[in-house]
């Protein structure tokens, strides 16, 4: 009673109150967020161990069961799972909701680490990262050139493109596929290691432990303390074809290139990326969490235009993107919301006969989802089907609500 009666005594203060809440709300309608989903972060940590050669049971054996046994003991662990092919394993450790993603992360990286202790010497560190399965990609983009071979390209890709991609507002992540990857090969001449007395396992062990880069302890002088690395790591295939080979039981120590043939290309495709018929990179990127699909689409679009002065051998085709998927949804929505205001307006209307009775319920829906929507702004939400078809059934019990008191009024004059 005391709040109508204010209203019903301060009409003026009222009105710029509902002006005040109509221009926050859409203020905030301009800022929020749009995207298809709300960012729900769900707690899970994924570990990648690849380990090329070991087949699914070795990998079961030495990676993925050391692995569990550090796992076990952390708190918060609601269920692990892993997975195994020939060459890599993953595993994928699902904390209980509301688990601080940071802790989990920091806490299974530690786990891993102890894990490395049983594991094998000669495995690539295992990458723990996190797994955000609600945030799914909003840009694709193809990356070609009819100029470049596919190692400059990829060297392009690597270290122009993808940074600057990487750099962009908005951006979660960004994953290329397709790109070939360099490696040298050595293939060892059955004949020269015969005559020289040597197996592969020798050529192998020298190309495993003389290229490598190894901590040589502290440097200590009276002013200043450095460390003190020794690098024998080899940058081309001619660096790698002079390494000796150590040959047990003689005192002879022929170079790689007299055992085997070395040379420099790259790794057997295991994908094959084309776009209408023609090799290319395909560049895959997610948005960060409670960012803006439709503005972070526009800031890449913003860095590609940028690059195409830096890489301009490079061709760039938009592949797909998020936005009109956003748009759409959140444009669907609002127009729903729209047509019930409307349909509300237009039954008071056409039953009671009061245009002044139509007024005031077609002020004061749009003035109700306009603080609606100034407390979704404040509160952190962005505009999302759940989010506005939530805010859809609300406006359906304010709909009935504001009809059965406008006419309870009329009735009352």
């Amino acid at each position: 009673m005391r709040l109508t009666r204010f209203c019903l005594e301060n009409p003026t203060a009222v009105a710029l109150i509902a002006l005040a809440v109509a221009v926050a709300g859409l203020l905030a309608l301009a800022r929020m967020g749009r995207a298809v989903l709300p960012p729900i972060a769900f707690p899970v940590v994924a570990i990648s161990a690849p380990y090329p050669g070991a087949g699914p049971a070795e990998l079961e054996r030495l990676v993925v069961e050391p692995i569990e046994d550090q796992l076990d003991g952390l708190a918060g662990v609601e269920r692990v799972s892993a997975w195994a092919q020939d060459g890599i394993a993953r595993i994928a450790v699902r904390f209980r909701y509301g688990t601080p993603l940071d802790t989990a992360r920091a806490d299974v990286q530690q786990a891993v680490d102890a894990a490395r202790a049983v594991m094998p010497a000669d495995l690539v560190p295992p990458v723990v990262s996190r797994d955000d399965p609600s945030q799914p990609p909003i840009y694709e983009a193809a990356l070609s050139s009819v100029l470049l071979d596919p190692a400059a390209l990829a060297e392009l890709v690597n270290h122009t493109i993808l940074p600057a991609l990487r750099a962009t507002p908005g951006v979660g992540a960004v994953v290329a596929s397709g790109e070939p990857v360099r490696q040298v090969i050595v293939a060892p001449r059955r004949a020269a290691l015969r005559a020289a007395g040597a197996t592969v396992l020798d050529v192998e062990r020298a190309v495993a432990q003389q290229n490598a880069v190894l901590p040589g302890g502290t440097f200590t002088t009276p002013l200043a303390q450095r460390g003190v690395g020794i690098r024998s790591g080899a940058a081309t295939a001619a660096q790698l074809a002079a390494l000796p080979v150590l040959i047990p039981g003689t005192a002879a120590a022929p170079p790689v290139g007299e055992l085997a043939q070395v040379g420099d290309g790259f790794a057997d495709p295991v994908e094959l990326v084309q776009v209408d018929g023609t090799p290319a990179i395909v560049v895959v990127v997610t948005g960060a969490r409670s960012s803006d699909a439709t503005r972070t689409i526009a800031a890449l679009r913003r860095t590609v235009a940028r690059l195409a002065s830096t890489a301009a051998l490079v061709r760039v085709e938009e592949l797909r993107t998020a936005a009109p998927f956003a748009n759409a949804a959140v444009n669907g929505v609002l127009q729903t919301l729209g047509e019930g205001v409307v349909l509300t307006v237009a039954v008071i209307l056409v039953f009671l006969r009061r245009w002044r009775v139509s007024l005031v319920a077609a002020i004061a829906i749009p003035a109700s989802l306009a603080a609606a929507f100034a407390a979704m702004w404040a509160a952190g939400f962005t505009l999302d089907v759940l989010s506005l078809m939530g805010l859809s059934l609300t406006v359906g019990i304010l709909v009935d609500d504001s009809i059965v008191i406008v006419e309870a009024i009329a009735r009352a004059v």
